[in-house]
């Protein structure tokens, strides 16, 4: 890896973009609170993580559910994703509609973040992210607050570079 660019604050919310020669393996991970969402180990996803950036700040208000008011960060992971794997094997039509409505809350930055044992979740709730991170292999489960103003400008320069730079 030759550079490593750091878009935003990682006290607050930043983007850790690892530069290499061949764009397809350049490396991805946040920061939030002082703490490394990701692995920054697996690159070529970061077309996904702008793709799923617009799709998230475009829709913001469809990206949170009024159940998961009072549910600490362990809940919103079992009531998001747990439940929702039991609902998708189901027969029911019901079922299957819960499962939908559930699913698209569930945002893929990337195997770098979400993968077989680890999860990131992103709410919008009073012009607020909320980040939710499962780490691999860590049993603690991470809420992070953010305004969604400070996500955005971070997001917004990352994007920036990546496309200037001819990253994606």
């Amino acid at each position: 890896m030759n550079d490593i660019m750091l878009f935003g604050n990682k006290g607050e919310f930043a983007i850790q973009l690892g530069l290499h020669p061949n764009k397809k393996k350049c490396k991805l991970c946040f920061w939030a609170k002082g703490k490394k969402i990701g692995t920054f180990t697996r690159g070529a996803e970061l077309d996904d993580s702008i793709k799923v950036y617009y799709q998230f700040s475009g829709n913001r208000e469809d990206y949170y559910l009024p159940i998961l008011d009072g549910m600490n960060p362990s809940q919103i992971i079992e009531y998001l994703v747990l439940e929702a794997l039991v609902l998708v094997s189901s027969s029911k039509d019901e079922d299957f509609e819960e499962y939908q409505r559930r699913a698209k809350l569930h945002l893929n930055f990337g195997s770098q973040f979400t993968n077989d044992s680890s999860d990131l979740i992103l709410l919008n709730k009073d012009d607020n992210v909320i980040i939710i991170y499962n780490p691999e292999k860590e049993e603690h489960i991470y809420e992070f607050v953010i305004s969604f103003n400070t996500f955005s400008q971070v997001y917004e320069e990352y994007i920036t570079y990546c496309l200037t730079n001819g990253l994606v």
